[in-house]
Parts: structure tokens; sequence; C-alpha cells
């Protein structure tokens, strides 16, 4: 019934306005034996596409750290703040080196003056406070020396009462070649050690004395030295004594009493030691400081008095460079201990804690854009030659469904590969062409990417093309309803299924899309 309504002519007249507004005619043709489905060629708008799907990602993402590690003294933001470009975010404890830095900075201070003194010239007002200068330098030096040699005379007599008074009782014989020392203890070695000591001390006395008398001036550098060394000898021999006396016990010949009195003794002697070792060395350094100084004096003397060469604006030019170059040096460390945020956008992870020593290079606090976002997807091998930087692609985020688009545009494409559960994929990047507040980091998006179009070509589906002998082939209806095979040249194929005619066919041809007995 149904078919013989479809052979009237209102039947027929139905048929024809849905074929018109499909824009594809499809008919059957029929003989007494095989029914045909048909095709007509037309052209449409035809392009290769790429369905993937990816994650939304910041387009800048920062992990900060610091060059130079240390104990964390500010915190300025926590996670989720929104920052500025230049905005501080974690800082340092920087205090020794604003100490520093302010000391290079009087430095700095110092060498310009000297050099603005070298490039004026010598004053006589100048020349005479810097012969006074020289003078103050040479008496404080005196004095300094004065109190140097009256602190290893000290030390002496503190080194000869420890040796050969408190420790005198201890032993037989004390100054000859072969002293004895008392008390018995278990461990011979140490005994041993204690008479070879007491034994060289005594020599070491007489010749300490004997360059102390006889010191110069000039000479008491090598005296110092020498009563270093000297002074380091009796605080050993003063140990090993009271190792030697602490692991006494009271018997017949040593009471508890006598034993007290001994390590008494040794605790004075020993702290009397470690005074004038400290005095000795506080002295020296005095003298050092004092020898240092009267060469600066002198030498600013010698320099205000050269009057104004080339040769010393130089070198005090020099000088002056050097120090501006060390205060610059202290300020640029300083910077480093303040991370400051290089993008505009969002805290996302804040790793120091005040109070905490933080080491270099580690991750302190992360910054990703706030509205610059991009989409990686990971593309397979069969799809990548399809895919060019520039191409368009429409974008779906789940967040919104499938009807809400986001334009997007191809930016970059990886030439490494990336291998997914064993199948080389290759990382491709898209940036939405439009800002919206909408996108969001880690949203999903499904991605169709669009390339090489072509416009109104002519095209039929893919499945009535065929191959014969390595060519391409479909089949179409002549006169009288005859099946012509024609060869035909294809060219893209869109994801829809249908396929360019590059050449063979003419539009309005009717190709067989299936047969039917």
């Amino acid at each position: 019934m149904t078919m013989n309504i479809l052979k009237t002519k209102a039947g027929m007249a139905i048929i024809g306005i849905i074929v018109i507004g499909l824009g594809t005619l499809v008919y059957i043709k029929s003989t007494s034996q095989t029914t045909y489905d048909t095709v007509k060629v037309t052209r449409a708008d035809l392009s290769e596409e790429v369905s993937v799907s990816g994650r939304v990602k910041s387009a800048r993402s920062v992990n900060l750290a610091f060059e130079k590690g240390g104990k964390v003294g500010s915190v300025y933001v926590k996670t989720g703040d929104r920052v500025a470009v230049g905005k501080p975010l974690v800082s340092i404890d920087a205090s020794e080196l604003l100490s520093l830095y302010r000391g290079a900075e009087a430095n700095v201070l110092v060498e310009k003056s000297r050099l603005d003194e070298v490039l004026r010239g010598p004053r006589k007002e100048e020349v005479s406070i810097s012969e006074t200068k020289v003078k103050n330098a040479e008496l404080v030096l005196l004095d300094k020396r004065e109190a140097l040699a009256n602190t290893l005379t000290d030390a002496y007599t503190k080194s000869d009462d420890a040796v050969r008074n408190k420790t005198e009782k201890l032993f037989n014989n004390s100054r000859s070649s072969s002293p004895k020392f008392i008390p018995q203890i278990a461990n011979s070695q140490l005994e041993t050690t204690i008479e070879t000591q007491r034994l060289a001390l005594e020599q070491v006395l007489i010749f300490w004395r004997k360059s102390l008398d006889t010191m110069s001036l000039d000479g008491m550098t090598l005296v110092t030295v020498e009563s270093k060394k000297n002074l380091e000898q009796v605080r050993m021999f003063l140990d090993n004594v009271a190792m030697a006396v602490n692991s006494m016990t009271p018997n017949i010949g040593s009471t508890q009493a006598t034993i007290d009195g001994y390590r008494t003794d040794l605790i004075t002697a020993r702290n009397n030691i470690n005074a004038s070792i400290s005095a000795v060395s506080g002295a020296d350094g005095q003298v050092r400081s004092g020898l240092i100084a009267l060469e600066l004096a002198k030498n600013d003397l010698a320099l205000l008095l050269s009057g104004n060469t080339s040769e010393q604006v130089s070198v005090q030019k020099s000088k002056y460079d050097q120090v501006v170059a060390n205060a610059e040096n202290y300020q640029a460390q300083i910077r480093k201990t303040i991370i400051y945020s290089p993008i505009e956008g969002v805290v996302t992870n804040v790793e120091a804690k005040v109070g905490e020593i933080f080491p270099a290079n580690t991750v302190a606090v992360s910054v990703i854009s706030a509205s610059d976002f991009h989409i990686e997807v990971n593309v397979p091998e069969a799809d990548i030659s399809k895919i060019l930087v520039g191409n368009t692609a429409e974008v779906t985020l789940d967040a919104y469904g499938q009807s809400e688009l986001f334009p997007s545009v191809v930016i970059l494409i990886d030439p490494a590969e990336t291998i997914i559960d064993g199948v080389p994929t290759y990382k491709v990047t898209l940036k939405f062409t439009q800002k919206d507040a909408r996108v969001r980091s880690g949203m999903t998006a499904n991605i169709t990417i669009k390339n090489n179009p072509h416009i109104q070509v002519l095209s039929v589906p893919s499945r009535v093309v065929f191959e014969k002998a390595g060519e391409k082939y479909v089949k179409v209806v002549g006169g009288k309803d005859e099946i012509i095979e024609k060869k035909v040249t294809t060219g893209i194929r869109s994801s829809n299924g249908a396929l360019e005619i590059v050449s063979g066919l003419e539009e309005g041809e009717e190709v067989v899309f299936a047969t039917k007995n």
C-alpha cells in the first residue's frame, strides 16, 4: 500500500519536497530484479576535525624559591590571595645582611671623602691634622705594646706559680733532671707523660724568663709567639696533672683533705693559665690593631703629601669603586631575601612558615595567572598530522554543558612524543581567543580542532567510494537506469563521513549508495 502511494504524483511531490529540504537527494531506482539507493553529488564545506579532551591550565604558573636559605622572617600572603606584579610574598631574616650593608655604606662614605681629598689636594690644616693622627697612633701603639709586655710578664709569673708552686707538692726533685710524680695512679703512661712535661717546663721557664728580660719593642712579636706556645704547654701539663689527681683515692700517704688541697691548687692554676692565654691573645690583638691604625694614619699622611697625581687619584678611585661594589653586593643580597610576585595572579600554595629555617632552591610559594588560561591535550599520533598551529577549535567545558562554546586556537605542538598507555601522543596547547571569567584552572574541556577547510567543494558519503586495482571508483546511474563505474580523485575526509571529490564527478550526478536485490 505504501509503495503504491509513493508511485503516485502526490507521493512523488512529497518526496521532492523532503529532498529539497535536506539538500541531498536520495531516491530509489527499481528494475524487476534490483533496487538502488542513490545520493546526489552536492557541494558542501568540509574540514578535517580532531576531537579530544583535556584540562584547562593557567597560562602562567610560577614556583618561587630563595637563592639562599635562612630563617623565615615574614609571610605576607596566604593561599587564595590575589597578588599584583611586585607584591612581596615571603621574606627571610636579613638583619645580618643589613648590618653588613650599613658597614659597607659607611666605608663608601669614608672612601668617597678620601677621594674628594685626593682630587682637591692637601691643605695645611689637613696635613697638620694627619700628622697629629700619626703621632697619636704611635702613642696608642706604644701604650698597647707596654700593656702587652706587662701581660706577657704576668703570664710568665702565673705559669711559674702554676708549675713551680701549685704543683710542687706533687713531685720529688721537681727541678732536677729526673722529677718524680709522687701520687700513685693506675695509669703509668699518664704518670710518665706528666714527668716528661715537668722536665721540659723547667727549661721552658728558664728560657722564657731570659726572653722577657731581653725583649725589645721590635722583638716583642717573637716573644709573644713564644709565650703563647709556652702557655699552651703549661695548660696541657696542668690538664694531665688534674686528670691524675682526680683519679686519686684516699690512702695512708694521701688523705682526702690532702687530695682536696691538690685539686684546689690545680683549679686556681688552670684558671690563671686560661686567663693568661686570653689576656695575651687580647693584648696581642690590640697591638696588631694599633699597628694597622698607625699604618693607615701614615698612609693617609703620605697620600696628602703626595699631591693630586693621576696615579693617586686612580688608586683612590679604585678603592672607592671596590667599596661601592661591596655595598651594592650586600644590597643585592638583601633584595634576594624577599620573594616578589613576577605575575598578577592567585597564590596557590605557601610552604614557608614564619620562624622556620627554609632551605635554598626549595619552593616557598606558588602563583598562577588569574585570567590567562590555556588547554593542554594529548593527541594520538594517528591524528597529529591533521593539526597545525593556528587551527581554530570549538571548546565546551563540562562545567557549562555542550551548548556553551569557548572559541580557541592551537598555539603550540610539542615536537617530542609522550607515551600514554603504550601509545605515542603529542601535547597540543590551545589558547582561548576571548577572555571569559567563567573559565577556571582544572576544568575538563572537550575540544574539536578544525583543519584544512575546503569551501563549497563537491562531496559524497565516503562509503560510496571503493577501490579497484589501486584506483578509486564510484557507481553512478546512467541513462535507462544503467549503472556505470566512474574513476574519481578524492580529497579530504570530514569527520562526519563526507569525502571531497576532486575530479571524476559533476554536481547533481546520482551515485549509488546501496544495492538491494
